[in-house]
């Protein structure tokens, strides 16, 4: 027993005997038997990941994203190819079934549910990844490709090509007909007719590819421009192509699916449209993981990460320039993203069809339905919104929940169950999910922060509380004039690219918190702000001090908000009455929340948004000086005095 206790990291044991333990295991090189331990607690710390290709980069790409996800929560992954054989997928399945992996992410090789019957009938936690399935009622993680597809074919009909051809893989996968479906809907968002000849199905493979571009080609079909479904097929379209004696791009445009990672560096040839591979193993990790834990049964969740076209030569873009410069194939490429669908367009797509539905997708993305998400985006709103900004202590939240909490309780680990219950009874329009450094001021895996924002906003979903991000960028992550920050700096903004390549459609805000005064320059907030302009989120940031310059440089890199809630009165009407149209200001009384009586909380409230509210532009927001210091009484002054303000009852 006293074995089992340390192997098991159990706190009650003699010091001395663990020591001794400890050693006996170093000298006997004794491992535990994980087989025995999983019959006993149920559960083998590891998952399943079935690609269809490992040779692929973008499946060994995707498989890093998994593993890396799965070692931070200790879980081993066993990865298995069904080279797009449904026999070899089922043979995997029952295999890896038989040795009780806690779960399975899986590329389907179609879209046939039966095939997945084995997952529910063991009610095995699974994700599918990369693909659907008819009726698959679970997770999934794939990325846009109907509006990638579609983002490649319109560029090429800018470019003047007016013979697209599709080469893809085999009827039935869902990212086969996906990309036929993006590249029918430029088509008729150009007025270009359809020609079914043009669009080449077989395998994910480059003998495929090279196969189908023959046989095109041998039917007399000359198409000046070809999409393939992704990069092997492109391999196998050049080389029949190059066989042909058929010059890509001035003959015939090539463009295709995921990128070459190492290839790219050295030969910028392809332009692509650029699935984020692991960030898609990243998150299908998440998801299986988040399940795996729950202590109850959660909702399907679909996500769509976003793709984006890197332009490049093959295209033939550079036409043009290519006679006056020699160096035409050095790295020119450009990148952008591909302007998205909505989801529930995508869905209608799906389940419906039709040419005259594809013609009417729209190109807008569904925005948060908060009343802080309409704030920003210009809306009006029926009265002063109120953002908390901090954790408001546990006394605060006990006292508005009315009850006591099991356990102490800070910013760093208040569950999103408490914080929205906190939230509704107090009024309040939109809570942080806060975001923490390590105590080193290091980063955390995005892994981590993806599974908190993702608690946040389940537990928010459909109380009309808006979820923002509130992040505190560690100090190593802001660029220094010696320079010291530029090693961090690229992973903060991987991380925040991650993020709101998933949430994006979900965040109505992110607030950057912390930064120095040395970092508020128009080239250093453009750089931790690029994931959010992208995806056209509204950005905040805390203004230590006001002055014209700090200001002109936000505005430099478009930020929309600021936090500036330890200013006087004065000073926020002033900054409002000059930025207010470019600026939306967060703040409130904060000085008197320490020391100031009924009152005089009274009357600071009623002043600040007498002053501010009027003409929008304004959100209102306490800063604490001392966080979890709020005097309970205080804050029910606080509320009280704001709800009568918004003419609410103030009971």
């Amino acid at each position: 027993m006293t074995v089992s206790r340390v192997i098991n990291g159990v706190a009650n044991v003699n010091p001395e005997t663990r020591a001794r333990v400890e050693r006996a295991i170093r000298e006997l090189g004794y491992l535990p038997n994980r087989a025995a331990r999983s019959l006993r607690v149920r559960q083998t710390h590891t998952l399943a990941l079935l690609v269809p290709d490992i040779t692929n980069a973008f499946w060994t790409t995707v498989a890093r994203g998994v593993e890396d996800a799965a070692q931070t929560q200790g879980y081993s992954v066993l990865l298995c190819n069904t080279d797009e054989n449904p026999q070899k997928q089922s043979s995997y399945l029952e295999a890896v079934l038989q040795q009780r992996v806690d779960g399975v992410i899986l590329a389907p090789c179609d879209s046939d549910p039966s095939r997945l019957a084995a997952l529910q009938i063991h009610q095995t936690p699974a994700v599918l990844l990369d693909r659907r399935v008819t009726d698959w009622d679970g997770d999934w993680v794939i990325s846009d490709s109907l509006g990638g597809a579609r983002a490649l074919v319109e560029h090429l009909l800018r470019l003047g090509r007016q013979s697209i051809a599709v080469v893809t893989g085999p009827r039935g996968a869902s990212t086969s007909e996906d990309r036929v479906t993006g590249y029918r809907l430029a088509l008729l968002s150009a007025g270009m007719e359809f020609d079914p000849r043009l669009v080449r199905y077989g395998e994910f493979r480059a003998p495929s590819g090279r196969e189908q571009t023959h046989r095109m080609l041998d039917e007399g079909l000359r198409p000046d421009a070809i999409l393939a479904a992704n990069n092997v097929l492109a391999m196998g379209v050049l080389e029949a192509l190059n066989e042909r004696g058929l010059r890509v791009p001035q003959e015939v445009a090539l463009v295709c699916f995921d990128e070459l990672p190492d290839l790219a560096q050295f030969f910028p040839f392809l332009t692509v449209a650029a699935q984020p591979a692991y960030d898609m193993g990243l998150n299908a990790a998440q998801l299986l993981l988040s399940r795996i834990d729950a202590a109850g049964p959660l909702q399907p969740r679909r996500i769509v990460l976003p793709v984006r076209l890197v332009l490049r030569y093959s295209c033939g873009r550079l036409l043009q320039q290519e006679e006056s410069s020699p160096k035409i194939l050095e790295n020119r490429s450009e990148s952008v993203i591909a302007r998205p669908l909505l989801r529930d367009e995508v869905s209608l797509l799906e389940t419906e069809g039709g040419e005259a539905l594809l013609a009417s997708v729209r190109s807008t993305r569904q925005s948060g339905r908060s009343l802080l998400a309409r704030f920003l985006r210009g809306e009006a709103v029926e009265r002063v919104l109120y953002l908390e900004l901090d954790f408001p202590g546990q006394a605060v939240l006990e006292y508005v929940l009315e009850r006591a909490l099991a356990e102490e309780v800070d910013a760093g680990n208040v569950s999103p169950e408490d914080w929205l219950g906190f939230a509704l009874r107090a009024g309040v329009d939109a809570i942080p999910c806060l975001l923490f450094p390590h105590r080193a001021g290091t980063l955390p895996p995005v892994f981590e922060w993806l599974n908190r924002i993702e608690k946040y906003l389940r537990a928010a979903q459909n109380s009309g509380v808006g979820v923002y991000l509130s992040l505190f960028v560690p100090e190593q992550c802001v660029p220094q004039p010696s320079r010291s920050g530029e090693e961090c700096t690229p992973r903060l903004v991987a991380a925040l690219r991650t993020i709101c390549d998933r949430f994006a459609e979900d965040l109505p805000l992110v607030m950057l918190r912390g930064l120095p005064r040395h970092a508020l320059r128009a080239d250093v907030l453009s750089r931790l702000t690029a994931p959010m302009k992208e995806h056209a989120i509204p950005t905040a940031v805390e203004l230590p001090g006001q002055s014209e310059d700090s200001v002109a440089s936000l505005l430099q890199a478009d930020i929309t908000a600021v936090v500036a809630a330890d200013y006087p009165l004065e000073e926020l009407i002033t900054l409002k009455r000059t930025w207010g149209e470019r600026l939306t200001v967060l703040g409130g009384p904060s000085k008197v929340w320490m020391q100031g009586s009924y009152r005089e909380v009274e009357k600071a409230v009623k002043a600040y948004c007498a002053a501010l509210s009027p003409g929008g532009g304004y959100l209102f927001s306490v800063r604490q000086s001392a966080p979890g210091k709020f005097s309970p009484e205080v804050y029910s002054w606080m509320l009280r005095t704001l709800r009568a303000f918004r003419g609410e009852n103030s009971s």
